[in-house]
């Protein structure tokens, strides 16, 4: 083997070794990292609460939100991942959780955008196994991810929770439309038009009969 293959193979692996250390050193430095994250999440408007033809609860929140994550990056942190979720507890579930605010979901790469204030309504409802959302407690809760450049990822979800120790939790209260009443509505809407077809169908079929006997004679 030739002095320069060997040199190379040297260097390759001292850059290896290296770029391991660095690695290491970075993830276990994070170990040290303890984000301060700033939260404030307030319910403006419950623009929808009604019961669905299947019998679920649906619900649509307008949120004013003021978030401050730029504590949660480090000079390890590749972006951060940060959502809002809603959580409640009912007979038939122990723990519920449903993430109905997509405009919230974000990737924050930078540092400089980690801080914002926005009013958002929920792209999707949310939407719970039955008609159990009456008279219950929704927590909003504030879920952040810190992806590193290398290293384990930082959960920061039992750190900054928005709920009812900062008097953000909402009751929520509605009357309830008897989902048999929709089931009739339905029903006569569909036998109305189901009618309507039928004799539509009839009439093209009476409207073919006799053009075949006018061809015949």
């Amino acid at each position: 083997m030739s002095p320069f293959v060997n040199r190379l193979n040297t260097l390759v692996t001292f850059a290896v070794l290296l770029l391991a250390i660095l690695c290491a050193g970075a993830s276990f430095l994070d170990c040290f990292h303890s984000p301060a994250v700033q939260a404030n999440v307030e319910v403006l408007k419950v623009n929808r609460f009604r019961r669905q033809l299947t019998g679920n609860d649906e619900v649509l929140l307008t949120l004013n939100m003021s978030i401050d994550l730029q504590s949660a990056f480090s000079w390890n942190t590749k972006q951060v991942f940060v959502f809002i979720a809603a959580e409640y507890e009912t007979e038939k579930n122990a723990f519920n959780q449903v993430v109905p605010y997509l405009p919230v979901d974000l990737v924050i790469s930078d540092k400089h955008h980690a801080k914002f204030e926005t009013q958002v309504t929920s792209k999707y409802l949310l939407i719970d196994q039955g008609s159990n959302l009456r008279g219950k407690r929704v927590d909003l809760v504030l879920h952040w991810h810190a992806m590193p450049i290398t290293g384990r990822m930082i959960l920061g979800r039992s750190l900054f929770r928005v709920s009812s120790s900062q008097g953000l939790h909402i009751v929520l209260l509605g009357m309830s439309t008897p989902p048999l009443l929709f089931l009739l509505v339905a029903w006569l809407v569909g036998f109305i038009q189901g009618r309507s077809l039928t004799r539509a169908w009839w009439k093209q079929v009476l409207l073919d009969e006799r053009a075949r006997e006018r061809e015949r004679e």
